[in-house]
């Protein structure tokens, strides 16, 4: 693999980003409004007392948290660059470089959480200091060093979703409404709203089956030193098969839209 090559991707990425910065922004600030309504009314309906297990202060740095997390992982307009360039045909041009596409979209989406990250950093520390949020207190050295191996599994799963979602416009005129129904189960399923672990029961059993609770939910446990190592193990080997299962559906998908790519995609 050329490293150079793909190095160059990452700064058109980086570029890009910068292009439309207050895109970005904007979208942190929408994720951003989120969590203050949802850290403003579990914080009155706690009223300083806790819920359901949770003090106040775990019950709001469980939210703050996940919301941060959620921001962080998941990519403003995830997959619109694919839909764009299959349906427009600037594929084309794209497939005749010397590089492989999907690592290019990777490096590309990866250019664009950096700059929602540092966005994330600057908008969650604020709301932790008005809520008076001391999350900090609360995380544990064991959390910080088992939740990165988390965090990597939750990074490449929502690029592999979005992107094979994405990857349908070989077929289909458009493919928004399915990734917009995946990002609102993602943000349910991760906990940015409601604790799953508050959830109904039946509710709370169908997202552990699925994987969005590993964009925030299960982190966020992780972090706060919520998770035994008997949880931790057998949640990282969930992760990774999820992540092992979408990926090879991923593959097939766009291995056979390439095939069909001339005809469809011009």
């Amino acid at each position: 693999m050329n490293i150079r090559k793909y190095n160059k991707a990452f700064q058109i990425g980086l570029q890009e980003s910068m292009a439309y910065r207050w895109n970005v922004w904007l979208e942190v600030i929408a994720l951003l409004v989120i969590s203050f309504f949802a850290i403003l009314v579990w914080r009155y309906i706690s009223d300083g007392t806790g819920v359901e297990g949770f003090s106040e202060q775990e019950l709001l740095s469980y939210l703050l948290l996940s919301g941060f997390l959620f921001t962080s992982i998941h990519i403003a307009g995830s997959g619109d660059a694919v839909n764009e360039l299959i349906k427009d045909g600037g594929l084309t041009f794209d497939l005749i470089k010397p590089w492989r596409m999907p690592i290019v979209f990777f490096l590309w989406a990866m250019a664009q959480r950096v700059f929602m990250s540092i966005a994330a950093v600057i908008g969650y520390g604020l709301m932790a200091l008005g809520f008076g949020i001391r999350f900090w207190e609360l995380v544990t050295i064991r959390g910080v060093l088992l939740v990165l191996p988390l965090v990597i599994i939750a990074i490449l799963l929502e690029h592999v979703l979005f992107h094979l979602l994405s990857s349908l416009a070989f077929w289909l005129d458009q493919t928004w409404g399915p990734r917009l129904l995946l990002r609102v189960a993602m943000e349910i399923g991760a906990g940015t709203l409601i604790p799953l672990s508050l959830m109904h029961p039946s509710v709370r059993g169908l997202f552990e089956w699925l994987p969005f609770r590993f964009f925030g939910d299960v982190p966020v446990r992780t972090l706060l030193g919520q998770t035994t190592l008997e949880q931790y193990l057998p949640l990282m080997a969930i992760g990774i098969i999820w992540l092992t299962g979408v990926t090879l559906l991923y593959w097939i998908v766009w291995s056979r839209g390439i095939r069909v790519y001339g005809a469809v995609g011009n």
